[in-house]
């Protein structure tokens, strides 16, 4: 969601299928084999085919200039993987929805309905017979570049945002199973046998033993520390410092927050426009001093504030403030209204 508040909604949804037909697996079965009994070629070949066409998508800007994207891996029950992508495009490049058409039209829940021609064509295959109204949204140039299923939707509207991350992210396949015992005659106990466990198909293990990615996205997220006045975590070795050292530690009270806040108050002309989840964007983080130096280079990076509920009461309004005030120079100034009343608390 942070990448969704710097750069907007995503603009297309792409499922990528691995096709066990691919000529390049195909060609290195042995005789009688079957895609099934190679899960270390199928994963080598399907992550081939993903780099070129995220080649195609970021790089080559098939669909429109790309400003962000994320992809996750994710393994069907037969084993074959595939691949979600968002991608948010450029504003210029945003041609969905389009307005005033008579024929494509929006649902309620953001899923679009494409137009369709009852053109009268119908194709017989495996018996049954199919028309215009079995074509799936796709992109021709994908579909026939890469000779497998290329799923490619229209996020038309922002209600669609978070559903779309959170089918990208819903995280592994899940099984379960119960244990029984056949030989001997104790009872049962279904709490204890029963197991909630993960499925992992022989493909997933080699794209893991591969060592691929089983997730990317950019531009790269930063999480930045929340914390109240002089409540900031601090970690240490209780075998060798004590808590006198740890007192006397010069970088202890420096956190991601303390030293924007100092940035702020130093350097007011380069960030009095600047929100806390935005400084990434202008200045990087140095581990080793603790301080926020001026970006050097063009890598885009955002910032993300660690979430905090409701229920945290002022670490939760302290994060709102943080999220509206531009270029704070102390937690005084984010209770400061309009300059001048300082309210007690952040709330």
């Amino acid at each position: 969601m942070a990448i969704v508040r710097s750069c907007g909604k995503p603009d297309l949804f792409i499922t990528m299928t691995c096709n066990p037909n691919w000529p390049e697996i195909t060609a290195k079965l042995l005789l009688g084999q079957t895609a099934r009994d190679r899960p270390e070629l199928v994963s080598r070949v399907f992550k081939l085919k993903l780099n070129e066409l995220l080649d195609d998508l970021i790089k080559k800007k098939v669909c429109g200039r790309t400003v962000a994207h994320i992809y996750v891996i994710e393994y069907q029950k037969r084993g074959l993987p595939h691949a979600h992508i968002l991608i948010i495009l450029a504003p210029e490049d945003k041609r969905y929805p389009k307005t005033f058409c008579d024929e494509t039209l929006s649902e309620v829940d953001g899923y679009p309905i494409y137009r369709r021609w009852d053109d009268g064509v119908k194709v017989y295959k495996n018996g049954h017979i199919f028309t215009n109204a079995h074509v799936v949204p796709h992109n021709p140039y994908l579909s026939a570049k890469y000779n497998c299923h290329i799923n490619v939707e229209i996020a038309t509207t922002i209600t669609v945002v978070k559903y779309l991350f959170k089918y990208v992210y819903k995280g592994h396949d899940r099984a379960s199973i119960t244990m029984v015992n056949h030989q001997g005659s104790d009872p049962v106990d279904e709490i204890s046998e029963f197991q909630d466990t993960r499925y992992v198909s022989a493909a997933e293990c080699s794209w893991r033993i591969f060592g691929f990615r089983m997730h990317q996205h950019s531009p790269s997220v930063t999480r930045l520390q929340l914390h109240l006045p002089h409540m900031q975590t601090v970690r240490f070795d209780p075998e060798t410092e004590t808590a006198i050292d740890i007192v006397e530690r010069e970088d202890v009270h420096k956190t991601t927050l303390t030293a924007f806040s100092n940035t702020c108050r130093t350097q007011p002309e380069l960030t009095r426009d600047l929100l806390y989840p935005d400084f990434p964007t202008k200045f990087t983080w140095d581990p080793k001093s603790k301080t926020w130096n001026l970006r050097k280079n063009k890598h885009m990076t955002i910032g993300r504030v660690t979430f905090c509920p409701p229920s945290a009461g002022e670490r939760y309004y302290i994060r709102m403030l943080l999220y509206t005030v531009k270029g704070p120079s102390s937690f005084e100034a984010l209770r400061r209204y309009n300059g001048e009343v300082c309210h007690p608390i952040f709330r």
